[in-house]
């Protein structure tokens, strides 16, 4: 069994049981639905037309949301802004050691180079969908 959102199709919870005895009840603004047990939630909705279930398709990427309206994968900003970020801060982080005073100046300043492009990571035309990683030295 699949409990269901009606309006949207989200599935908020599914499990089985045996014979016809119906554990999962619906609660006010929630619908049940009979259907095969590897039907679960987020990678299954049910069509509120039809009130069959439905397969969702791969998630493109990290920073890609589920829209309930258009039952399709989107693009969000926030989270692909997010991801970048962190990534960002994680290189930035592991190349601190580049600046030490007892580094040599040749790996400083080619680190110091790459530091840079990373923190001008935001500037970049394509920010934050389509980012150009510099290559470490």
């Amino acid at each position: 069994f699949v409990v269901f959102d009606p309006a949207t199709g989200e599935i908020l919870r599914s499990g089985f049981c045996m014979d016809d005895a119906l554990i999962f009840q619906a609660r006010d603004g929630e619908a049940v639905i009979e259907c095969d047990f590897s039907v679960k939630y987020g990678t299954h909705y049910v069509n509120p037309v039809n009130r069959e279930p439905m397969v969702m398709p791969d998630k493109p990427s990290s920073h890609h949301r589920w829209d309930w309206e258009s039952y399709s994968w989107q693009q969000d900003r926030a989270l692909a802004e997010k991801s970048v970020r962190a990534k960002r801060a994680t290189l930035l982080n592991a190349s601190d050691w580049t600046q030490l005073p007892d580094v040599p100046l040749e790996t400083k300043a080619a680190w110091a180079v790459t530091r840079q492009l990373l923190r001008d990571i935001t500037d970049q035309a394509g920010f934050p969908f389509d980012v150009v990683w510099p290559i470490t030295p």
